[in-house]
């Protein structure tokens, strides 16, 4: 667990100013607690140690990891490791990582998701709308016919079937957000493609 060598970029990487790779007893820092402010080695649970990972069989290793920097900040980083193994002129294996800031790759993603977000928001509302305003027309309709005493009972029932058609189109669109955003089942099940092409197109039609 001792880095053995490391560059000015990976102590920029951890806020640190000078290296503090000093020679102690028992070697040098420890990574778990150079990039994890930890004691002891990391648990399995917690993160993917490359040390532990990396067999011959397993050669190369990526993972990602979040570094921490303080008590209140941590990084989240990629980390890809290889094996560098013992030989005429060195002695012992080495683990060899190359290590990769993902701060703006999580940024740029959370930007596209609220990007994605904010179009499918209009699309719904655009939807939405059109119900909207027939069931407001057919409404204002039937209150300026009662205020002349000009509407008939099958006017009214006209009307308000109307109206229910309507309200079953703004009831649709909600539905089919909530098939899209519901989680996974487990088990295989059968899906009308048709049906799923036809209601994710529903909601991209604005777009």
């Amino acid at each position: 667990y001792n880095i053995v060598l490391a560059n000015k970029a990976y102590f920029r990487l951890i806020n640190e100013e000078k290296p503090t790779l000093t020679k102690s007893e028992g070697g040098g820092t420890k990574c778990y607690f150079s990039s994890h402010k930890r004691c002891s080695p990391c648990l399995k649970s917690i993160t993917t140690c490359p040390l532990i990972e990396l067999t011959d069989k397993n050669m190369t290793i990526k993972a990602v990891q979040r570094f921490v920097i303080s008590e209140d900040k941590e990084l989240p980083v990629e980390v890809n490791a290889a094996i560098l193994k013992a030989n005429e002129f060195q002695k012992e294996s080495l683990v060899v990582e190359s290590i990769r800031d993902l701060t703006k790759d999580i940024r740029f993603s959370h930007q596209q998701k609220l990007s994605s977000v904010g179009m499918l928001a209009a699309g719904i509302a655009h939807e939405l709308r059109n119900p909207l305003g027939s069931i407001r027309l057919i409404l204002e309709g039937i209150i300026d016919k009662i205020e002349m005493g000009k509407i008939t009972n099958d006017e009214v029932l006209k009307y308000l079937k109307k109206s229910s058609i309507q309200i079953v189109n703004c009831a649709k669109v909600t539905e089919i957000l909530l098939k899209l955003s519901r989680q996974p089942k487990e088990e295989i099940e059968d899906v009308d493609l048709t049906l799923a092409l036809n209601e994710t197109k529903t909601l991209l039609d604005y777009e």
